[in-house]
């Protein structure tokens, strides 16, 4: 793979598959190191799956900025979500 957009989208959506799961885990201590992992596992897996160390770093730099993003539209989202239950 020579592109590290799609590197950093690969590593983010399996970052928020696993993140998304983590939730249906009831001890809070486990959740949140499953948490902890899947945003670990994704840094380390926008910086492996390319063997370049450019496009490594530039997957990860796009990698960041994908998972801001996503936390911004969760915030946003979750936000809508829980005013419409109360």
């Amino acid at each position: 793979m020579n592109s590290p957009i799609i590197i950093a989208v690969i590593a983010s959506i399996a970052t928020v598959v696993v993140f998304i799961l983590a939730g249906k885990i009831s001890n809070k201590w486990a959740k949140g190191a499953v948490q902890i992992f899947s945003v670990l596992f994704g840094i380390f897996l926008a910086g492996a799956i390319s063997s370049d160390t450019a496009i490594s770093t530039k997957s990860g730099e796009y990698f960041f900025y994908i998972m801001i993003t996503v936390a911004i539209l969760g915030k946003i989202l979750g936000k809508k979500k829980s005013a419409a239950n109360a």
